[in-house]
């Protein structure tokens, strides 16, 4: 999973690189910017799954520690913290796409 994910990452930041306008970062409409808009339509959705796979990833790891419960929740709640990415990915996917 580590070389995959360190893989999308380079890729996307290539890909974001890419000029297309003088302000790519706030018009993204595909009359300026129509190639940073799909990217930003495939990255999104590649981040969110990527954050799902790293908290199930914790979560089993973590289950097979030895531990308290009390503390495999506080080791958990600890790397989990990144969880609020992914409605925050959410939300910008969805006023990606719905700008024209």
């Amino acid at each position: 999973m580590l070389p995959v994910m360190g893989t999308w990452t380079i890729l996307s930041a290539f890909l974001l690189r890419i000029p297309c306008s003088s302000n790519p970062w706030c018009d993204i409409s595909d009359a300026e910017c129509g190639g940073l808009r799909t990217c930003w339509e495939v990255i999104t959705p590649l981040d969110i799954c990527t954050e799902i796979l790293l908290l199930v990833y914790a979560a089993l790891a973590i289950r097979q520690v030895t531990i308290s419960t009390k503390q495999k929740i506080l080791v958990f709640c600890a790397l989990e913290g990144r969880i609020l990415l992914i409605p925050f990915a959410a939300v910008r996917l969805r006023f990606i796409l719905v700008q024209p």
